[in-house]
């Protein structure tokens, strides 16, 4: 694994598979208290091997390519932007109702602006009635219907 060191554990000399996974699990977030269960290791062996320079090599390499992923990634999106803008244009715009209608509460509801919720007194006007709406006269759902919107 390495030479000794003032009488500590061997400094790594060389990364082996698992120092990779332990690194794309320490760029994640796992602590290193998890990563010596995960990995079945004392703490002061990952810490040793966490502050090991071939280690801390390995991390900024790690974070380097990642970056350069995300950037490649948002490059590729933003290419692609104008083929999206088009697709959502034919949706909207073509016969099929259904899918228009679908594509535009789509963008709609990933903008923030999601279904109104109607308020539930305006559901059934028969709240407050003991018959059911089917059972009443036009009359009786037009007094109703006044008296709801006076509520309002």
């Amino acid at each position: 694994m390495g030479r000794h060191t003032k009488g500590l554990s061997p400094e790594i000399s060389q990364l082996r598979p698992w120092h990779k996974s332990l690194a794309r699990m320490a760029l994640v977030g796992k602590r290193p208290g998890e990563l010596a269960q995960i990995f079945g290791l004392s703490p002061g062996q990952i810490s040793r091997i966490l502050g090991s320079p071939l280690f801390l090599a390995e991390l900024e390499r790690l974070e380097g390519l990642a970056e350069y992923e995300a950037v490649d990634a948002r490059s590729e999106l933003e290419l692609r932007q104008g083929l999206a803008l088009e697709a959502i244009d034919k949706a909207l715009l073509s016969d099929d109702v259904k899918l228009g209608a679908s594509v535009g509460f789509e963008i709609l509801d990933r903008t923030g602006v999601g279904k109104i919720q109607e308020p539930v007194a305006s559901k059934n006007l028969h709240l407050h009635l003991h018959k059911s709406v089917d059972e009443m006269t036009d009359e009786e759902l037009a007094t109703e219907a006044q008296k709801l919107l006076q509520e309002s």
